[in-house]
């Protein structure tokens, strides 16, 4: 299983060293290519990155002058995150850029729906969410404190109790 992992790795070293890399800038286009799962939403998605991310460069491409834009350092690191990547771990160590724990962000996101505006959380519907079935406590009442669901719900998934007690 390593050797297939080490294969997908340099493969994708091997596509990504062939491109056209000028000053340190990567054809945006071409790295799409490469990289994305959904390559026309990817491309569409780096018309609203910074001039600082994507920079448009004179590059002479099949004995024709062509203006084609490059990611930056900084725009790589953007892409690697928001994109739609088949090969995300690989692509991230082959640049440098640390991954984000994808199934985290989306913790986050599904807490933030159970959160009131004075930072306490709906009861049913968090315990619902920590234990994956309906589960209720009379004794929480219906808006509990961080501390008093941590209390409650010791016993549930350790991943989404640490997002809870970090107020991520």
């Amino acid at each position: 299983m390593d050797a297939i992992l080490e294969f997908n790795r340099n493969g994708l070293s091997e596509k990504i060293n062939k491109l056209n890399i000028v000053d340190d800038c990567y054809p945006a286009n071409d790295l799409i290519e490469i990289l994305s799962n959904a390559k026309e939403r990817d491309k569409k998605l780096i018309n609203s990155y910074d001039e600082n991310e994507v920079v448009i460069k004179k590059v002479e491409r099949n004995k024709l002058l062509r203006s084609v834009r490059y990611f930056t350092k900084s725009g790589v690191a953007r892409y690697l995150h928001e994109g739609k990547l088949f090969n995300y771990k690989n692509a991230c160590a082959h640049f440098g850029v640390i991954p984000i724990d994808l199934d985290k962000v989306e913790y986050r996101k599904q807490l933030a729906k159970y959160t009131t505006d004075d930072g306490q959380f709906k009861v049913a519907p968090v315990l619902k969410w920590l234990y994956g079935k309906r589960k209720s406590c009379k004794a929480l009442g219906e808006i509990a404190t961080k501390e008093e669901i941590i209390e409650f719900a010791s016993d549930a998934d350790p991943v989404k109790l640490e997002i809870i007690s970090k107020g991520e």
